[in-house]
């Protein structure tokens, strides 16, 4: 049986400074073959006040995703 499971892990952190961050993740998966699964994760992470030196506030990306049960 195919099926595609979608999970999303919102978080929001937030201090007195007055510094926000939030992370946010989407994983989307397919089982190709029983036990073997294929994917792609896209993420997404602010932050208000980043590190000196830092040229942005977001970090976004995305990942493929290969997985293997036994």
């Amino acid at each position: 049986m195919h099926r595609i499971m979608r999970a999303a892990a919102p978080s929001v952190v937030a201090n007195v400074s007055g510094r926000y961050r939030t992370e946010f993740s989407l994983t989307l998966s397919r089982e190709i073959v029983r036990g073997f699964t294929a994917g792609v994760t896209a993420y997404d992470s602010y932050d208000s006040k980043p590190p000196a030196g830092s040229s942005s506030t977001h970090d976004f990306g995305i990942s493929l995703n290969i997985g293997w049960t036994v």
